[in-house]
């Protein structure tokens, strides 16, 4: 998997700070506009716009990404599983 290096910007969900990024489905490229991610911090699912910035997601959009996309959906909701699950056994340990 390949990181990508990127501009700084607050999570619009938790506001920590995102510089990087990679890619599940397809590791030879960097994020593109409309583009799905994860926040690793609070596992909130955000879309890169036309000037790479991040957006939230709406309902809408995450309905039609799994009609329209199953397999992408699928792997998006993967790693919100995984963040959170990572996110609960660290919480538990402290």
């Amino acid at each position: 998997m390949l990181a990508t290096k990127l501009k700084a910007q607050a999570c619009p969900a938790c506001g920590k700070l995102l510089d990087a990024a990679s890619s599940i489905m397809d590791s030879e490229r960097g994020p593109r506009n409309g583009d799905y991610t994860v926040c690793l911090y609070c596992a909130a699912i955000l879309r890169y716009t036309k000037s790479m910035n991040l957006a939230p997601v709406t309902s809408d959009e995450i309905l039609e990404l799994r009609n329209e996309e199953p397999e992408s959906f699928r792997a998006l909701m993967k790693m919100v599983i995984a963040i959170r699950q990572f996110q609960r056994e660290r919480a538990e340990r402290n």
